[in-house]
């Protein structure tokens, strides 16, 4: 199935020359994609990688910090045709003292360094405290929540959501919080 892969990949350039067919480019590109995220203060390490899919044109900017109250964020961005934008925050030690408030600049300080803050018309935390109940703001419940598109800076399809569950059987951690944001996709 590979051998079949490779074969349709490598005749597809001569095949759009034959058809006289212009192969579609990225519209998202490296140059585009960066990382900005401030090494220091209360970021400990940072780690980042950059790689290719292996069925495609899709590349993806992979970064992991380590904060110095022990917690962890990784951010993955995916794009070439479609732009993804996924965070994932994970607290250590005890959920009860913390709050998604006191995480909210965090989160937004990242996503504003981000490709996907291009997209966004206010920071995170006022659209997420506008659209959430008290009892989630205090990480009191799980839940997952969507959030209002009149939000969004561009006519282009923008998806995104907010998300928060307790890690019962993690030691390391006790929650997670994700955000997550998709740009493009739908005509």
């Amino acid at each position: 199935m590979r051998l079949l892969a490779l074969l349709f990949v490598l005749m597809l350039p001569a095949c759009s020359e034959a058809l006289d067919i212009e192969p579609t480019k990225c519209s998202y590109s490296d140059e585009s994609v960066v990382s900005q995220v401030t090494k220091g203060g209360e970021i400990i390490r940072y780690d980042s990688t950059r790689e290719s899919a292996e069925d495609g044109d899709e590349r993806v900017l992979r970064e992991h910090l380590t904060l110095a109250n022990g917690d962890e964020i990784s951010m993955v961005q995916s794009y070439c045709y479609v732009y993804g934008y996924d965070l994932k925050y994970h607290l250590s030690g005890e959920k009860s003292a913390t709050s998604l408030v006191k995480i909210l600049p965090t989160l937004d300080d990242l996503i504003s360094k981000s490709y996907a803050s291009e997209y966004l018309t206010e920071p995170l935390s006022e659209i997420v405290l506008e659209s959430l109940t008290i009892q989630q703001k205090m990480l009191k419940m799980p839940f997952t929540q969507g959030l209002p598109n009149r939000y969004t800076s561009t006519s282009e399809f923008v998806g995104y959501f907010i998300e928060y569950k307790p890690l019962e059987k993690d030691k390391k951690f006790s929650a997670e919080i994700r955000v997550h944001i998709d740009v493009g996709g739908l005509d």
